[in-house]
């Protein structure tokens, strides 16, 4: 079957499964009904809290599980830019943002966006979203769970039968990971209007540019074409970005859901080590020029300078700057056991929640390899890959936040307590629980790069982090319990609602 027939299996599939169903009435099986058809059968200007439940809880859950089965390796979960999986899954969202009432396009980056306009005029848009690429070996819910939350909480306030005040665009960005040219954020840096010329030349590892891999897409894959991804400033309100935590916070503080003030700065290094190719036996160790062995000095050094390990100086960092420094991968050329390696390249990550601290970091770091190639006689080409400036969450769109995910944990640990009790009306006692006491979200920093980065360039931006086992991510140990989605979607839902009362 040819990779077009493929799309179009998907496509149909979901079409069938999500347009026909049985009946909306409290007790019938709601599972592939879509909210169009529930709130023109109902004519409902509120949603029953089991269709809220069934769009919000257990149709969001079996998205996600159902989009992590689209991969590239049968035995494990890849999805890079533009591939046939990614492909595929670009299909499914399309489908998946149809039956929420969005309408739907792809752009010129491979963006799968939906929108509904809204009906007062002169409004800007509320952006939400993430990505659906993957690393290699990925877990379910990285990227792919922002934007399935979005997509159901769209659908949930259109089952009201009410539209929007305001515009609406959900957002599946194409690329955030960077796996395969090497550059992260490129669907989002196209609609926030800083994409460059330069990257369009970048090669993934078959030597392929990206711009060659947009034209064999059937994307134009110029920078003309490009520009037109970009939105205009003055039609977008803020943009919003749920995401997995990637670290442990949420869960050893027994929350479900935790606002971000800020997203650290990023640059990343690439350091190409040269020296003298040998024979491990033969050539004294005062003579040597080992690549490795300097490799292995600079190693230590950036520990040492960024604070990790017993050393002295990991007293004199302030925690709360966040800073981290990884080398997160080693070449050595040759690589046998009786040579005396030639090349040696390793690449180095540096990340802080103010940019001047980073950028301190970054300098140290640079001038210490200079140092130590001149002293080893080496040579050492140093390339800076990326930068990211850190990005402070916007305080006003933060708080509302805050007061969404309250109150949705607020709503749905009434729920559980009445079904637990055996209440009756759970409508009533859900209205309540938007006044009812509970413990306000944990305010949060992130050191993981998000597109909400990219966004920033465009809009305000905020952005609320989902706990998840153990802090596992970038594996296939990441989960997030069914619960945690459920309060996530729930919570999106509320921060539109309040967004688009008059």
């Amino acid at each position: 079957m040819t990779s077009r027939a493929s799309l179009l299996v998907v496509a149909l599939f979901f079409y069938v499964f999500e347009e026909h169903s049985v009946s909306c009435q409290p007790g019938d099986s709601l599972y592939y009904k879509t909210a169009r058809q529930c709130s023109n059968e109902t004519g409902a200007e509120s949603v029953d809290d089991d269709l809220l439940d069934e769009i919000l809880n257990v149709e969001c859950n079996w998205r996600l599980q159902s989009l992590g089965k689209v991969s590239d390796d049968p035995n494990a979960l890849v999805r890079t830019f533009l591939s046939p999986a990614h492909r595929r899954s670009a299909a499914v969202l399309r489908a998946w943002m149809e039956d929420a009432g969005l309408r739907v396009w792809m752009d010129q980056l491979g963006n799968v966006r939906g929108r509904i306009e809204g009906s007062m005029p002169g409004t800007r848009a509320i952006v939400m979203g993430s990505h659906f690429d993957t690393v290699v070996d990925a877990g379910k819910w990285d990227g792919a769970l922002g934007v399935v939350v979005a997509i159901q909480a769209v659908k949930a306030l259109m089952s009201s039968g009410v539209p929007p005040l305001k515009p609406i665009e959900v957002v599946a960005f194409s690329d955030e990971e960077g796996v395969r040219f090497q550059s992260t954020f490129l669907g989002s840096r196209g609609i926030s209007g800083i994409f460059t010329e330069d990257l369009l030349e970048n090669r993934d590892q078959k030597g392929f540019t990206l711009s060659e891999v947009l034209k064999s897409a059937g994307l134009p894959g110029d920078m003309e074409s490009i520009r037109r991804v970009a939105m205009k400033k003055d039609e977008v309100e803020a943009y919003v970005e749920f995401h997995i935590e990637q670290g442990p916070q949420l869960e050893r503080l027994g929350v479900p859901l935790g606002p971000v003030a800020a997203i650290a700065g990023q640059t990343r290094l690439q350091v190409i080590i040269s020296g003298d190719q040998g024979h491990a036996g033969t050539v004294p160790m005062l003579g040597r020029r080992d690549s490795v062995a300097a490799a292995a000095e600079m190693i230590v050094m950036i520990e040492r300078r960024c604070g990790g390990g017993n050393h002295t100086l990991s007293q004199h960092i302030d925690p709360e700057e966040m800073l981290v420094c990884t080398v997160g991968e080693v070449r050595v050329w040759p690589g046998a056991s009786n040579v005396i390696s030639g090349n040696t390249n390793i690449t180095i990550d540096i990340r802080a929640r103010r940019s001047e601290v980073r950028l301190s970091a970054v300098d140290d770091v640079m001038a210490s390899i200079t140092e130590q190639c001149a002293r080893r006689m080496m040579r050492c080409d140093i390339i800076r890959k990326h930068d990211a400036e850190a990005v402070e969450s916007d305080p006003n769109l933060t708080q509302q936040l805050v007061a969404a995910a309250t109150t949705s944990m607020n709503i749905l640990r009434q729920r559980k307590e009445s079904s637990k009790h055996g209440a009756g009306d759970e409508g009533g006692g859900a209205e309540a629980s938007e006044e009812a006491e509970g413990p306000e979200s944990p305010v949060l920093v992130s050191g993981a790069g998000h597109d909400a980065m990219a966004m920033a360039h465009l809009t305000n931006v905020a952005m609320v982090f989902v706990r998840c086992h153990g802090g596992f991510s970038h594996s296939p140990l990441e989960h997030v319990e069914p619960e945690d989605v459920h309060a996530a979607a729930h919570a999106l839902y509320q921060f539109l609602k309040n967004a688009n009362r008059a």
